[in-house]
């Protein structure tokens, strides 16, 4: 999704979403309150939500949190961290 509103858009539009990579700083709608929608959804609310942004401060990190994300991971991506946090929230589906 190009942002906050198609990321909602695909989610109505796909119940086989497992897991969610939410960048924080996006046009329209912007992850933080992306996820405050999604968490208050019913249908959508225990679908895990990754923060990724550039900004890794301890302040970023509490904001995530607090909108309803489960877990951080800061930009440029690291390969092993995403694929740990993959195996961390797909466990069950992996086996």
């Amino acid at each position: 999704a190009n942002n906050g509103k198609e990321a909602l858009d695909l989610l109505e539009e796909n119940e086989d979403v497992k897991i969610i990579f939410m960048d924080v700083q996006m046009p329209i709608l912007d992850g933080i309150s992306a996820t405050k929608i999604i968490k208050n959804d019913s249908k959508f609310k225990n679908i895990p939500i990754v923060a990724m942004t550039a900004y890794a401060f301890s302040e970023d990190k509490r904001k995530c949190l607090e909108a309803g994300m489960n877990d951080f991971i800061s930009k440029p991506i690291d390969d092993f961290q995403l694929n740990e946090l993959i195996v961390k929230y797909l466990k069950d589906d992996l086996q």
